[in-house]
This record gives structure tokens, sequence and C-alpha cells, in this order.
């Protein structure tokens, strides 16, 4: 779970009346998190897990079903931001990012499919970015995980739209934070606004699900 977007759709989603779990790599971070949503009268709980742990993250996912139950909404908002042109980099460094840029997405969707499958409905969320369609060279292992998880997301979204679950990414061009070169009157890439594109996506209905919500 990343700070800036994650905790906004987070606190999103508990505004429309969901418990929160939220499964990240630092206990310190997610605890400050929680206490902070739950200080506002909202039912969170956190799971440590590291995303590059596949065993670490379905043991999480096993927790949350153990005590919440089954999930309704699946939101994947975890990266490598590594800087670096793909010619410096070592084929170890680039896998060791997509454990976690796309790996571990697809281990987070494999975790609640079966009960979504079961109860034919749910919703699976990717967060992406510009990088997917316009990589910068400067970040290539990021640019190479963007595509990965989108293509991820498109291939799920064909697989499952038949067992009405809604698969979708919103693929952001821009920084996720006020006052950017993007945003310079700060307020269209505010967290709490791409927050709103989670839920809208979430809100679709049957037979009209969008696979992208490209957000510039």
């Amino acid at each position: 779970m990343a700070s800036r977007v994650g905790l906004h759709v987070a606190k999103k989603f508990a505004d429309e009346g969901f418990a929160v779990a939220m499964i990240g790599r630092t206990k310190f971070l997610l605890e400050k998190y929680q206490r902070k949503l739950a200080r506002q009268g909202y039912e969170t709980h956190a799971f440590v897990a590291e995303g590059d742990s596949f065993s670490g993250l379905e043991k999480a996912f096993q927790n949350i079903h153990d005590t919440l139950g089954k999930t309704d909404v699946l939101v994947y908002n975890e990266s490598v931001i590594a800087q670096g042109y793909a010619s410096q980099m070592t084929g170890d460094e680039v896998l060791a990012d997509l454990r976690i840029n796309v790996a571990g997405a697809l281990v987070s969707a494999n975790a609640v499919i079966p009960h979504m499958k079961d109860q034919k409905r749910g919703t699976i969320l990717f967060t992406g970015g510009e990088f997917a369609v316009e990589p910068d060279p400067n970040y290539a292992s990021l640019a190479i995980g963007n595509a990965g998880t989108r293509n991820l997301c498109i291939a799920l979204a064909k697989e499952l739209e038949p067992d009405n679950i809604h698969v979708a990414t919103v693929t952001i061009h821009g920084l996720a934070k006020v006052q950017t070169m993007f945003d310079p009157d700060g307020v269209k890439f505010e967290p709490e606004v791409i927050a709103e594109k989670f839920y809208e996506l979430y809100a679709q209905p049957v037979g009209q699900f969008e696979t992208e919500m490209v957000y510039c």
C-alpha cells in the first residue's frame, strides 16, 4: 500500500461503508495509517507482508479472510520506483522489481478470485502509471512494470468478466501530490481526487465495465 493514493483509496471505500484491510511492507507506516483512519471512525485492519514474498502475501490474505470474511474489492497499489536506464540494469534487478510490480499483483488477485467466482461478483483494481504507454527511459524498470501490470489487468478483465468480476486499472498520467508541474493549482492530482476514480470503477454496473480509466 503506497502512502498517497493507497491511503485515500482506503478512506474513500471506508466512507462508503467498507471495512478496510491494508497490506503493506512497513509495520510502522501501516499502524500509522490505521490509527489515522480509526480516529475518523473507520473500521480498519493492518497486515504486514512483503510485496515480493508470495507466501507472505498469501498468508496475509488468509488472515484477512479469517478475520473479515471474503474480499469484495481488491486494490493493488504497490510498486518499486527504481530510477535507471535499461542499459544500466541487470536481469536480476529487473526481475526483483517485477516481483512486486507485476507478480505481487497477480498473487494478490489470485488470493481473492476464487471467493469472487463463488459469489459471482467482485472488483479488482490496479494503480497504473503513464509509463505503461509512454515509457521514460530514466525509469525503465518502472515502465516495464507498469506495462506488465496493465496487460495483466486487461488479461484478467477478459477472463473474469463472464463471472461478473470487474478488473480495471486507473492509469495516472501525473504525480499524485499537490502543486506539481502537472497540476500547478494543486487540485487535479490530489490523492483524494484520484481516489474517487477507483470508486467510480467499482460502482460501474455489470455490462458497463471499463477496463482502464486514464486520469490526466
